[in-house]
């Protein structure tokens, strides 16, 4: 692994909405209303060194070089074009991708003729319009398991969460779909 991977990111937990013993949900805490299933949380902790990284650094192209196939180029153009953001977008993917999981970011259904575009477009099927309809997002992260079908992912940073409107088009992806959507929250330590 890299050197600037090796404190990158620790899965914490994946819990149910339901699971705290306070009747609260992880979304409660994001200040967002009550989410029922298909809802759940995991949260990562990464050094806030490494945000700090990446904004002055050449860490998305280190990480696009060092984890051939992990990143494709419309990924690495995204972040470009955009001051360097996706941050926490890429945390996620990244963990997912070292966890077996294939992951498609951001933007996957909305630039034809790429990558991730076509992958997208055979991994969603009949879904993939429905999924791109409108001026509403899909959830940052389209993610496919190894060996069984897909979910998505939306990732908050420390002090972000989901919006009203955001919260009722997740839902309305994940009943249309039949596919959970994951909360990943980024949360950051001190080293």
């Amino acid at each position: 692994m890299p050197p600037c991977c090796a404190a990158i990111a620790v899965r914490i937990a994946v819990n149910s909405p339901s699971s705290h013993t306070d009747g609260s949900t992880a979304l409660d805490a994001l200040d967002a209303p009550a989410a029922p299933p298909p809802f759940a949380t995991t949260t990562l902790f990464v050094p806030r060194s490494l945000r700090a990284a990446w904004i002055t650094s050449r860490i998305p192209q280190e990480w696009f070089e060092d984890f051939s196939g992990f990143f494709n180029k419309e990924d690495l153009s995204i972040t470009r074009n955009q001051n360097l953001g996706h941050f926490g977008e890429w945390v996620a993917a990244l963990d997912y991708r070292l966890h077996g999981y294939e992951v498609l970011i951001e933007k996957y259904v909305y630039k034809p003729k790429t990558q991730s575009y076509d992958r997208a477009k055979e991994i969603l099927a009949e879904h993939f319009d429905f999924v791109r309809a409108g001026s509403r997002e899909p959830p940052d992260l389209l993610v496919i398991p190894p060996r069984s079908d897909y979910f998505f992912a939306e990732v908050k940073m420390s002090g972000d969460r989901l919006r009203p409107p955001q919260l009722a088009w997740f839902r309305e992806i994940a009943r249309v779909t039949g596919r959970s959507i994951t909360l990943v929250q980024i949360r950051y330590t001190t080293t």
